[in-house]
């Protein structure tokens, strides 16, 4: 004797439930895990590679997501419950590299560099006998 139709119908929507139940969990589990299998995830704010500046201070902000430590330049800088940061660097005159590297609690690293160049308009330089020579303009 075969199953009656509200007998079927009942077994398909069982399996679909369970089918939908199984995915769910999985997504969810899934999505938690996102940070462990990539490592952290650094979004940075204010700064652009091969920028030129006239104002050797630089206000850099951001996220590093699923990081332990974020080292900007070598500092170590602390990092909001959000994951956001805030710092402000000075800089020297003329070429500068920013470094941001994120490490997560499993040792995976995530890095950025910067190059900047910071125009200092004190000094000018001149040629002179195929050398430049700076000459102080203050």
């Amino acid at each position: 004797m075969s199953p009656s139709k509200p007998e079927k119908t009942f077994r398909l929507v069982k399996k679909a439930s369970l089918a939908i139940l199984v995915l769910g969990f999985a997504l969810f589990v899934g999505r938690g895990t996102y940070g462990y299998v990539h490592g952290p995830s650094i979004t940075i704010r204010g700064i652009s590679n091969g920028a030129t500046l006239t104002d050797p201070m630089i206000h850099i902000s951001g996220t590093a997501l699923y990081t332990k430590q974020l080292l900007v330049s070598g500092r170590s800088l602390a990092l909001a419950t959000d994951g956001s940061f805030d710092e402000t660097i000075l800089l020297h005159p003329g070429y500068n590299t920013i470094s941001v590297i994120g490490q997560d609690q499993f040792g995976k690293t995530s890095s950025k560099t910067y190059a900047l160049v910071v125009k200092d308009d004190s000094v000018t330089n001149v040629a002179m006998n195929n050398t430049t020579v700076p000459i102080n303009n203050n």
